[in-house]
């Protein structure tokens, strides 16, 4: 074997074991790359259901407080009623056994607790891909329905701290209401209340690393609530924050 077939032979063998290392060193640095976050994929919408008026009238006939609040709901006008939402619910209805719930309920209003009663974790989370599920799509053809972009309401402050999970976050149901959607037009003053149902509470703000006195300094402010003020001159905290 003459000296240049030698050279050659050596050669690649050097090649092989840079090409082996650069090989070891880019599996080490994949393995070492934090893996990217599953994308909160929407659920399928609700399936509308054949008679959903007739089968949601027991609903109201117990629950007595929603019947006001009902009332020129959109979600009822487009003839989308309570089994839509929550489901046929046999087992609530006949009530076989106490205190049995429909079958979808994320969260439920404790009257004499003043406060939430989680039904599922990460409720916030799930109620937002649920009313997303129709409202986070692109509307069907004719379809005529308010919609946001799934994606930006992710990154924004309020879904981001619901998609962690967080039972202080707000989500769909605490600013539109699941009952009476749209029943109570968004003005200026009743946005303020509803940001203010929040960011008002001073220990809640705290948890959340948050100013406590963001709505007193506001309303003190020229952006208040000012009877005396012209329209175009009054304001609201969404004309500024981006809520989704």
């Amino acid at each position: 074997m003459n000296r240049t077939v030698l050279r050659v032979i050596a050669g690649l063998i050097v090649c092989s074991s840079v090409l082996a290392g650069l090989a070891a060193r880019s599996l080490s640095a994949d393995k070492s790359k934090p893996k990217a976050k599953a994308a909160l994929k929407l659920p399928k919408p609700p399936v509308r259901i054949a008679n959903a008026a007739a089968q949601s009238r027991a609903c109201v006939e117990c629950h007595e407080e929603i019947d006001d609040l009902l009332k020129g709901d959109k979600h009822i006008a487009g003839d989308f009623h309570c089994v839509v939402c929550h489901g046929p619910s046999k087992g609530h209805l006949e009530m076989e056994e106490e205190g049995t719930l429909p079958d979808r309920v994320w969260r439920r209003w404790i009257e004499e607790k003043n406060g939430f009663q989680w039904r599922m974790k990460n409720a916030s989370l799930e109620i937002a891909r649920f009313c997303a599920s129709c409202h986070g799509r692109k509307p069907a053809q004719g379809e005529k329905i308010k919609t946001i972009d799934w994606e930006d309401y992710l990154k924004t402050e309020h879904g981001r701290a619901v998609a962690k999970g967080s039972r202080d976050a707000p989500t769909c149901t605490d600013c539109h209401y699941a009952h009476g959607v749209g029943s109570e037009p968004l003005t200026d003053k009743t946005i303020v209340q509803r940001c203010s149902s929040c960011h008002a509470d001073k220990q809640m703000m705290k948890r959340a690393g948050r100013d406590p006195n963001v709505i007193r300094d506001f309303k003190a402010g020229t952006h208040a609530e000012m009877e005396s003020a012209p329209p175009t001159l009054r304001s609201s905290c969404i004309k500024c924050h981006k809520p989704h």
